[in-house]
Parts: structure tokens; sequence; C-alpha cells
């Protein structure tokens, strides 16, 4: 079906790419797509160990599918703060003067982020270690 309309050159013969999208839409298009994106964005939340990082570009690829990019940026950040998991989100209490434009909210959110990030990593290292060096341990005292 696709290949007739783009051999004939679109309704007009004028071979507009522009129509050519809109026809493939059209045609096999999701009419739902950004109704279900909408319901994605409204149930989509961090996992307790996911990063920000992470978490950030699912989050915004919802957003745009919903059709948020246009959106004021408090609805975003309103949806946002609900989507992020408890540890962030209590980091935020201690933040006094809370950004009302998105980029800048996201920002400190990726900030906190790296630092929540670069704690567990140093607290994996550190039982990693005492994990290894146990053992050591414990064979000194028995000699």
């Amino acid at each position: 079906m696709a290949s007739a309309y783009y051999a004939q050159g679109g309704i007009d013969g004028a071979e507009s790419p522009d129509q050519f999208m809109r026809y493939l839409e059209t045609c096999y298009g999701d009419p739902n797509a950004e109704a279900r994106a909408l319901d994605r964005l409204r149930t989509i939340r961090q996992k307790e160990n996911e990063s920000f990082a992470v978490f950030l570009p699912k989050f915004e690829k919802e957003l745009a599918e919903g059709g948020g990019g246009h959106w004021v940026d408090v609805v975003k950040i309103n949806y946002l703060k609900g989507a992020l998991n408890s540890t962030l989100r209590d980091r935020l209490i201690n933040i006094v003067h809370i950004p009302k434009d998105y980029l800048e909210y996201t920002q400190i959110l990726m900030r906190i982020g790296s630092e929540l990030d670069s704690r567990a990593h140093q607290e994996r290292y550190e039982r990693r270690r005492r994990r290894l060096s146990s053992p050591d341990q414990s064979k000194t005292k028995s000699l």
C-alpha cells in the first residue's frame, strides 16, 4: 500500500516527504499512542536502586510521547517529582530554593543522583573490601 502511494508521488503527485509521512502515520500510526504514553507517565516510578541518570531518559520519553514537551514547567516538575524514588525525594527536602524551571530542576536532581551513585559505589567497594579481607584475618588468627 505504501509503495503504491510512494510510486504515485502522493495524492497530488507532488512527492512531498511531509505528505508521505502523514500518510504512513494515518495507515500505520497508533491513534491512542498519546493516551497510552500519558498513562505510562502517570504510573512510571524510579526504582529504589535505579540511578537518576538512567531513569530521566525513560521519564522524558514518556513525557514527550504524552505531549508533555509543551506543558508548563511546574506541571512537568510535578510529574517528575511524583515519579522519583523515596531516596531522591528525601534529598530534595534539604534544597532551600527548589527551581520552578524544569531544566534547572533536573540539573539539581542529576547532581544529587550523581552523589548518591558515588556513595552507593563507595559502599559496595567497602563491603567487598571487608568481605575479601575477612577470610584472611580468620586464617591469621587460627595460625
